[in-house]
């Protein structure tokens, strides 16, 4: 449900980022026409002598509900952009086991509806093959938006500021990311995830370097593994008066070892206007 939650916050800029629906839309129609064209051809291989339109109109109704949920498989792959291989094969799971399951009860409910059969009866006879062109949509939307994440709103009209950022580098390019979008930091071997509002970013870099970087913008060491921003620190929870664990904002819980509890208790406490 982490994965989940944190792939939310993008959902409201469904409502006015362009640029993904009209990318999405236009993979969606692009598979559209070339299944439906490849059913052609078939059909008129095997002597079905029905025009193209037909097979326009069975697909396009097929893929009905894709039209509807890949900005969402779209939005998960630009979520994983710079991730390593089993953070993005656990969300494209999660996106599968979303968007599969719609799209089998829609099309159960279509080609039941007026014959004979129930909706059982087409869920049985369908194969592992028959889920391949949903597969490939799915592949597709997601390696798309990986390649094509959207991008952050820009103002022409605001000042332009040099933010300090952390350069982010992957074989695709490089992403700037602004010290004050990071939440937290966590050590995973050679790498550390950049904890941001909706996603983490792979940064490689050691711990000890990043935190001695990161000192000056304010952020505290917590744990050998863990390094926070306080501003972004939503709760707490102590034994004693010591400061066991916090919460940042996005929701990510974060262990405090006693090394640095009395560091990260005092940091918390000059934040507090009396």
């Amino acid at each position: 449900m982490a994965i989940l939650d944190s792939t939310l916050p993008h959902l409201p800029r469904l409502k006015t980022d362009r640029s993904l629906l009209l990318t999405t839309a236009t993979i969606w129609a692009t598979m559209v026409v070339l299944f439906s064209f490849s059913g052609y051809i078939d059909g008129q291989r095997a002597g079905e002598h029905l025009p193209y339109w037909t097979y326009l109109r069975g697909w396009a109704l097929g893929f009905l509900p894709w039209l509807f949920m890949m900005p969402v498989v779209y939005l998960y792959g630009a979520r994983d952009t710079n991730k390593g291989l089993m953070p993005t094969v656990a969300t494209a799971a999660i996106a599968a086991a979303i968007t599969l399951p719609i799209s089998g009860l829609f099309n159960g409910f279509l080609l039941s509806f007026g014959n004979d059969r129930t909706i059982f009866d087409v869920w049985g006879s369908w194969t592992l093959t028959s889920w391949l062109w949903d597969g490939v949509l799915l592949v597709a939307t997601y390696l798309a938006g990986r390649q094509m994440r959207p991008r952050p709103e820009f103002d022409p009209h605001a000042p332009m500021e040099a933010a300090p950022s952390i350069a982010v580098r992957s074989t695709s390019g490089t992403e700037f990311i602004p010290l004050t979008d990071i939440q937290g930091a966590t050590a995973q071997g050679n790498y550390i995830a950049l904890r941001l509002a909706g996603r983490e970013v792979l940064h490689r870099a050691t711990m000890s370097s990043l935190s001695e970087k990161l000192a000056q913008s304010g952020f505290v060491r917590v744990h050998r593994s863990h390094l926070i921003n306080p501003a972004y620190v939503a709760s707490t929870k102590s034994r004693g008066d010591r400061v066991r664990e916090v919460e940042l904002a996005n929701g990510s819980r974060i262990p405090v070892s006693d090394r640095y509890a009395l560091d990260i208790n005092d940091r918390l406490q000059s934040r507090i206007i009396d």
